[in-house]
């Protein structure tokens, strides 16, 4: 019987060699222990996906003027001004899917009269652009809906200049972009702050509640928000209803340049000329305005301090979608290695909704965060927010959706992602494979005369023949992309970390990617 059973391992020890020799393969087998198993059926094997060959040509990436939509250049709104640069914000076609949007007020004023500015100097809080001080550069139209104009107060000199600029989701010039240059002339030092008190309209209506991101419920109440409770924006819709809004507004509250405010005050509209500190605790009354506060600080002879905020018109998802039950809105600047808050407005919300939030690769919600949030009832709508950060490699156009449960009904936006404003983003191309090339690839922004990036490979990974680490890049453009190409040496496995250096002195980033295994052993 042991013979037999001998006879029969022999049999099949020379069957499966001959199979395997027939593939190709070749097998070793110890003749004194047990053969082992033969591999998985060459089936599986033929199925896989083949293993993609390095490229010898570095990748294009898209730079961001291409990945953004262009700016529709057709003015959605113009800028008025009172006598003493108080300016306001009406409505020319406003946006093109919302035809009751047209020639509205976003300020009660046309020409901005029942707002008003203070600056504190030392104590004093005399109103701009009035004769506590005198204009001295009147506010004058610069073409393209752009103008500046100045006032002085003593010492402190302060320049005013709005442009209209492309909406961060809605590409189109329906933002006003409002800058303040606050600088002491003097020869010795001063405490200066500043104040500006906006009385808003939307459309017709003088008494909506607010949508704030972070928010549990809109805001119907008098609320004053202090440093890191300061909102990114504040929206509102000038009818609750997710189809045909009417007018949206927007206060943008994170400039990509200048300082935001340390306070915001949504409250009753305290009086065209409403002291520095005005009452804040009145109910909203049909009649509200926001204050936007900058703290006192010291500025010494020769300091200028830029403060910056915009205020137009917003946009949501549902007036292109005509979803009449589920719409999406979110606040920029949108950048690579930043955050950004989307929320989701729920048309008459009924208890036991949920919405849950569903994100493609290159965005995260923030670990405080959960996707599937309730949603209150008892409003004409309601809104749910979530914290969102973006990758460091994320570019171009992200589609983010939502899901109202237990309805079923999805409705979604395009997010789109800037590289970093730190000048600097890093991306892989090709999957990262052991014994294979891949090409790594710096985007540089705004390239300076002298300035050079630096590639800074972990141990495993190599520069291929030829490439240096250091590369110089080319002044007098927005982007420039660098690139280098480099081999995973064999046998290589795990995470890696890649870095770049912008020289000299300038920002560092760096990027872990996994070595992927190919489909032959290496």
């Amino acid at each position: 019987m042991a013979q037999v059973q001998t006879t029969q391992i022999a049999l099949d020890c020379m069957v499966a060699v001959a199979l395997l020799t027939s593939l190709g393969l070749v097998v070793l087998v110890d003749s004194a222990t047990t053969p082992t198993a033969p591999p998985p059926p060459v089936a599986q094997q033929q199925d896989a996906e083949p293993d993609p060959e390095p490229t010898d040509e570095p990748p294009v990436i898209a730079m961001p003027e291409q990945l953004l939509p262009a700016p529709d250049p057709t003015l959605r709104i113009s800028v008025l001004y009172d006598g003493e640069m108080r300016f306001g914000i009406t409505t020319t076609s406003g946006d093109p899917e919302e035809p009751t949007d047209d020639g509205k007020k976003l300020t009660f004023a046309a020409n901005g009269g029942t707002n008003n500015a203070r600056l504190w100097i030392d104590s004093q809080t005399p109103m701009m652009g009035t004769g506590d001080g005198r204009i001295t550069e009147s506010p004058r139209d610069s073409g393209n809906g752009s103008s500046s104009g100045g006032w002085s107060y003593g010492d402190v000199h302060v320049t005013q200049a709005i442009r209209i600029i492309p909406g961060q989701t809605s590409r189109r010039m329906d933002t006003a972009q409002v800058d303040y240059v606050v600088e002491n002339r003097g020869d010795r030092g001063h405490e200066v702050g500043f104040r500006f008190m906006l009385d808003s309209l939307i459309g017709g209506n003088d008494g909506v509640p607010f949508i704030v991101p972070g928010q549990q419920e809109l805001v119907t109440e008098p609320v004053v928000f202090q440093g890191d409770q300061v909102p990114d924006f504040v929206r509102a819709l000038e009818v609750p209803n997710l189809r045909q809004p009417g007018v949206i507004v927007d206060l943008g509250l994170r400039p990509d340049e200048g300082e935001r405010p340390d306070e915001v005050w949504l409250t009753h509209w305290p009086g065209s000329n409403a002291p520095w500190a005005y009452n804040r605790t009145r109910p909203f009354g049909h009649d509200t305005a926001i204050g936007l506060v900058y703290a006192p600080k010291n500025l010494e002879p020769g300091d200028r301090w830029h403060l910056r905020f915009t205020y137009g018109l917003g946009s949501i998802s549902s007036t292109v979608t005509k979803n009449a039950r589920l719409s999406l809105t979110a606040g920029g600047p949108f950048r690579a290695d930043g955050k950004f808050w989307l929320v989701a407005l729920v048309q008459a919300p009924q208890a036991g909704q949920q919405v849950q939030i569903e994100l493609p690769a290159g965005l995260r919600l923030a670990k405080e965060h959960d996707a599937v949030k309730p949603v209150a009832a008892g409003r004409d709508y309601s809104q749910i927010s979530w914290l969102i950060e973006i990758d460091p490699a994320a570019l171009g156009s992200l589609p983010v959706r939502a899901r109202l449960l237990p309805e079923e009904i999805v409705e979604s936006q395009d997010i789109i992602v800037e590289p970093n404003d730190a000048a600097l983003v890093l991306r892989v191309s090709q999957p990262v494979r052991s014994g294979r090339s891949f090409w790594v690839t710096a985007l540089v922004r705004n390239p300076q005369p002298g300035q050079s990036v630096e590639l800074v490979l972990p141990a495993g990974v190599t520069l291929a023949d030829r490439e240096q680490p250091a590369k110089p890049v080319t002044p007098g453009q927005k982007y420039e992309q660098v690139n280098w190409q480099v081999k995973c040496a064999p046998g290589t496995r795990g995470a890696l970390r890649l870095g770049v250096k912008l020289l000299p002195a300038g920002p560092s980033r760096d990027l872990s990617v996994d070595v992927e295994t190919g489909n032959l052993i290496d």
